[in-house]
Order: structure tokens, then C-alpha cells, then sequence
């Protein structure tokens, strides 16, 4: 899977990145909402991971322009965020989050927490079969 990460951290990215690749993807990242919306737009990924408090605008601006963009509407975007409010949270959804990964993050469970939403996401958009009792993923 194709994974970008919008973060303007860059020790975050650099430790998303790494986890990502040893996970068997294939990672990018962008520093700033307006890279990494350039960057989704040419590199279609399957999945972004958008930082909901950029330095250089909202998390979500650049989810509302991901989403009016033709090239990456359907791509899924998964918030990070540590805010626990709930009005925050569902902002995010609103703007078109598919899900909201939880800062800090266990580097450990990252990966799998991105490829088990990933999958849901697919399945309720009828893009894989649902997987049965013991099947692998």
C-alpha cells in the first residue's frame, strides 16, 4: 500500500516513514497541507495520514481540499490527532476522515491500525469481500 504522511514533525515522519517501509509499504511524506496536497494529487496514494494541527494551515482545509479534488476524493484519510474534544473529533469527519488515529501512537501498532481501517473503509465501499472467521488479512 501507498501511504502519505502529512506532518510538519519531522522526527514523526522520519519514524512513520521507517515503521511504514519495514511494514512492507511504500511511504512518502510532506512537511506542510500545501505539499502534501500537491503530493497526493501526482502520486495517488492509497491512504493519508494528515496531521490535524499543521504549522501552516488546519488539518482541515486540506482534508476539504483533498476531498474536492478530483484525484484524490477517494483516496482515505486517516486524522492524527492527540484532541480528545468532541466537537474536534467530529470535525474531522465531517471534513471526510475516514478515521481518527489517536496521538501519541505506539509505533508498534500503527501500521496495523492503518491496514485494519484501510480494509474496513474498503469493504464498506464494496471494494474487497468481507473476510470470514480465521481467514488471513
Amino acid at each position: 500500500m501507498k501511504i502519505l504522511l502529512i506532518d510538519d514533525d519531522p522526527s514523526i515522519r522520519r519514524a512513520v516513514e521507517l515503521l511504514l517501509t519495514r511494514a512492507g509499504h511504500e511511504a512518502l511524506s510532506a512537511a506542510t497541507g500545501a505539499q502534501g496536497a500537491a503530493l497526493a494529487a501526482a502520486s495517488a496514494p492509497d491512504a493519508i495520514l494528515l496531521d490535524w494541527r499543521l504549522e501552516d494551515e488546519s488539518g482541515a482545509d486540506v482534508c476539504r481540499r483533498l476531498k474536492s479534488d478530483a484525484r484524490t476524493r477517494e483516496v482515505a484519510v486517516f486524522a492524527l490527532s492527540a484532541d480528545d474534544d468532541p466537537r474536534t473529533r467530529a470535525q474531522m469527519l465531517d471534513c471526510g476522515a475516514a478515521a481518527i488515529l489517536k496521538k501519541p501512537f505506539s509505533p508498534a501498532s500503527l501500521a496495523g491500525q492503518i491496514e485494519r481501517e484501510y480494509s474496513r473503509l474498503r469493504r464498506e465501499r464494496g471494494a474487497d469481500p468481507p473476510r470470514t472467521r480465521g481467514e488471513p488479512e
